[in-house]
């Protein structure tokens, strides 16, 4: 069937018209974004308070602090140790509530404990509205309350000794690296595979542990006892992906062993000994109020949600 003039001239026409709108809704959400920036930065260099969430936001964190004292109470109950970690424990650090545009909740695991969690977790939180799965920026598991209120939990790892000199670390960082480029490289394969499975790929590992093993530990056994520790390869955002960021630096035993308390929204949980040099790894300067400490966008709320959440934080029995 051919096209005349006119009808061509009327497509393009459309499509002008629908990308010419689409680029102009995009202004309007860029600079609202640099509104928003502004407006953090300003109350970071005055003397102001940043204000607590509001609305379905402080519903939403409300939501995941009752969430995370059940998913507490059943971890403690089978054993099983955890630390808050990343964006709640920067928040519980600096005045001991959610940093305020924060939407979850994030604890870490060793990852013996990770593993137990999981399959602990999967048989207490899949019933009702309840439910687990793995997130799919890589190996985070999550428990979900409806399909917004979320707990990740965030595998981690021994080293097989610890690092005494900056050779040592730096050889670790470069295997590091490698390993996660392997990590996202075996996703990628997973993914291929499954929308064309006759494709002729073999991916080199069938798992984040068998990657970890070959590339980082060299096949040794991990130190449990003082050795150093890192965050595992399981898992980067997608903001960190497109960056090039990796988690290649090495926590000491210490910081995070034996474990000590910390104050959260007025409970207590459990967090790494040694506060200023964890977040200090992580972040760099955690005081500073930078907008890219958290980056979630968070879905709407339907009605029949916000009152399954309401119900959810009113309900006592823990």
């Amino acid at each position: 069937m051919s096209i005349n003039e006119s009808q061509l001239f009327d497509y393009l026409t459309g499509l002008y018209q629908s990308l010419d709108s689409k680029l102009k809704d995009l202004t309007v959400a860029h600079d609202l974004l640099k509104k928003h920036i502004s407006g953090l930065y300003s109350l970071m260099y005055g003397n102001h308070e940043i204000p607590p969430a509001q609305g379905h936001l402080k519903l939403q964190q409300d939501g995941c602090l009752k969430l995370l004292r059940m998913i507490d109470k059943t971890l403690k109950k089978s054993g099983i140790q955890y630390f808050l970690g990343y964006g709640s424990l920067l928040g519980a650090a600096r005045n001991g509530k959610f940093i305020p545009w924060d939407d979850d909740i994030d604890i870490c695991l060793m990852r013996d404990d990770f593993n137990r969690a999981v399959s602990v977790l999967e048989q207490e939180f899949n019933h009702d509205l309840f439910s687990t799965q793995w997130g799919i920026s890589g190996g985070i598991f999550k428990v979900f309350f409806t399909r917004n209120i979320c707990v990740d939990l965030f595998p981690w790892d021994f080293y097989y000794t610890r690092m005494q000199t900056p050779d040592e670390i730096n050889t670790f960082a470069d295997q590091y690296i490698v390993a996660m480029n392997a990590a996202r490289q075996m996703e990628n394969d997973r993914k291929i595979l499954i929308e064309f499975p006759y494709t002729e790929i073999k991916p080199q590992y069938e798992n984040y542990t068998e990657i970890r093993d070959d590339i980082i530990m060299k096949h040794r056994q991990p130190n449990k006892i003082d050795g150093d520790i890192f965050e595992g390869i399981d898992w980067q955002t997608f903001a960190e992906r497109r960056s090039n960021f990796y988690h290649s630096r090495p926590f000491r035993y210490e910081w995070i062993f034996p474990l000590s308390k910390i104050e959260f929204c007025g409970y207590e949980f459990p967090a790494p000994n040694n506060l200023d040099a964890w977040l200090t790894t992580r972040f760099g300067d955690w005081h500073e109020c930078r907008p890219d400490f958290s980056r979630h966008s968070r879905n709407a709320f339907s009605w029949g949600e916000l009152n399954a959440i309401k119900k959810f934080i009113s309900y006592t029995t823990l």
